[in-house]
């Protein structure tokens, strides 16, 4: 009977144990920090599940190297840095796989530039990779897309939109010269913003598309053509004349 009631509290634990694992995602990695890359490198957990789990004999693989996370207990909404030891630069593919060699998530990235993270953002709630500032143990940015109308001059580093009847500042770093005056002349424009403030920073600008060209004809070219249609028209009839009465002409008397 005791062991019986034993195999039932570990079937059970052991169900709610694949549950919880199933949401353990990886949320960032930094492959190729500043400087020297060696002690420097980590690959961020989060736990998006309702339930702690234990991390004993989870395995993070990449590059044919296999790291074994420390054993450790996992809380709900807790986010994790494990320390990671030769990770490529190169196009890579990172696995975490869960007690059993069942792959939990991956994420695979290419060249990794200095200093960057590939980190999983959301923009107006969609989750995707991109490369982005290292934001350990820190919530990952969160942007939205927004649509607006140019408002006032650009400045040096911002310019001001107007949407749904607010002016906001949108903040950049560096943006084209030829961009912030092109700004000035669009009536509408689409932004991937994110919260700075009462105000947003600039991530992404897409204009509307420009109207194909319109060919200009000046009132001298529609005239040379008309009067050079003309001209055809008068030789045309001129040598159907001309033929009329050459067959007149070699008719028998």
């Amino acid at each position: 009977m005791k062991r019986k009631i034993l195999t039932t509290i570990l079937i059970f634990l052991n169900l709610n144990y694949r549950v919880f694992a199933a949401e353990i995602i990886i949320n960032e990695i930094l492959p190729n920090p500043e400087g020297k890359d060696s002690g420097a490198e980590w690959l961020e957990l989060k736990n998006i599940g309702t339930g702690a789990v234990e991390l004993r004999d989870w395995t993070i693989v990449q590059n044919n190297k296999t790291t074994l996370i420390q054993e450790q207990k996992f809380a709900p909404g807790e986010i994790t840095i494990i320390k990671l030891k030769n990770l490529i630069n190169k196009p890579n593919l990172v696995r975490l796989l869960d007690p059993s060699n069942k792959i939990a998530d991956e994420i695979q990235y290419n060249d990794a530039p200095e200093g960057k993270s590939f980190a999983r953002v959301t923009i107006d709630g969609k989750a995707i990779f991109q490369w982005a500032k290292p934001s350990p143990r820190s919530q990952n940015p969160q942007f939205k897309i927004i649509t607006a109308q140019p408002y006032d001059k650009a400045k040096s580093d911002y310019f001001k939109i107007k949407s749904n009847n607010e002016i906001k500042k949108i903040y950049y770093s560096t943006i084209p010269s030829g961009l912030i005056n092109l700004l000035s002349q669009t009536p509408e424009i689409e932004l991937t913003v994110g919260e700075k403030g009462q105000n947003y920073q600039l991530i992404k600008i897409r204009l509307p598309p420009a109207d194909p060209p319109q060919k200009k004809q000046s009132n001298e070219t529609a005239l040379l053509l008309a009067a050079i249609s003309l001209a055809l028209l008068g030789l045309l009839l001129l040598l159907r004349n001309c033929l009329r009465n050459k067959s007149g002409n070699l008719r028998p008397g």
